[in-house]
């Protein structure tokens, strides 16, 4: 986190004294297994020494968890810290919460939009829930071995596709990855995913969650950071894996947001 002082008080008119220098202050948190140390840096003349925070940063510096209106130079050898994994388990989990509350999610028309191959244990879960949905995948080689261990565990018959055309009449897509094609959706459609997909849809997207962090760590988010984030940094750099199993309490796109509760009314008037 950066800030000026002088400048938030109003007391900043373009003159500062040469005798006053900028700060970098640290502070450590010690959790159960987790280590979290915070840097912040006190400037008085709306500069940053970037070399300063790249000495203190240490073997850090190119995973910095920190607010994305943060700009490194290029030249500064500094990254922000940036992971989708956690996102993906999000998306997942929203859409299976999101299933577990409606009273007929075998009426839904659903699709699991996926080019990973690497969520056996969702389709597990979601053959749980519901039978009435394919897989659109590029990878259908991973998903034939998928398929084949739902069968021996379950009985399940897996259907799986490559054709982008099998998701125009899907009531609700879940796609754990960022989607990368132009999809023909049903403009009433709820799409899941795990960021902003690269082109705009004409279906209903939502790739923003927003989670409830314990709060023994929630204490230590700066307030200008987004809990996904910040969870993401907990799961990945601070391997807290027990976050997998967190529910977002809403998901939400530049216009609206939802929360499973609310989502699930309007895709059960959708199969009335």
């Amino acid at each position: 986190m950066f800030s000026n002082p002088l400048q938030d008080a109003g007391l900043f008119d373009g003159y500062v004294k040469p005798f006053i220098k900028d700060k970098l202050l640290e502070d450590y948190g010690e959790e159960k297994n987790l280590i979290i140390r915070q840097m912040v840096y006190i400037s008085y003349n709306d500069k940053i020494n970037w070399k300063v925070v790249k000495n203190r940063a240490g073997y850090q510096s190119k995973c910095l968890v920190c607010s994305e209106d943060i700009s490194f130079p290029i030249n500064s050898r500094l990254q922000r810290f940036v992971d989708s994994t956690f996102a993906k388990i999000m998306t997942n989990n929203f859409a299976l919460s999101l299933l577990k509350t409606m009273e007929n999610p075998e009426k839904l028309k659903s699709v699991y939009y996926d080019i990973d191959g690497n969520n056996k244990y969702f389709l597990t879960e979601l053959c749980k829930l519901t039978d009435n949905f394919i897989v659109v995948t590029v990878n259908k080689k991973k998903y034939k071995e998928i398929s084949d261990k739902l069968m021996d565990e379950m009985g399940v018959s897996l259907v799986y596709t490559d054709r982008l055309s099998r998701m125009k009449d899907a009531d609700l897509v879940i796609a754990p990855t960022q989607i990368r094609k132009i999809l023909d959706l049903n403009s009433k459609a709820i799409v899941l995913t795990s960021e902003r997909p690269c082109f705009d849809m004409n279906a209903q997207c939502y790739y923003g969650y927003s989670v409830e962090i314990p709060e023994n760590l929630e204490k230590y988010r700066p307030e200008d950071m987004d809990s996904l984030y910040f969870a993401s940094a907990l799961f990945s750099k601070g391997r807290q894996h027990y976050m997998a199993e967190l529910i977002p309490k809403t998901t939400y796109n530049e216009n609206c947001t939802c929360t499973v509760k609310s989502m699930g009314k309007y895709l059960a008037k959708a199969v009335v």
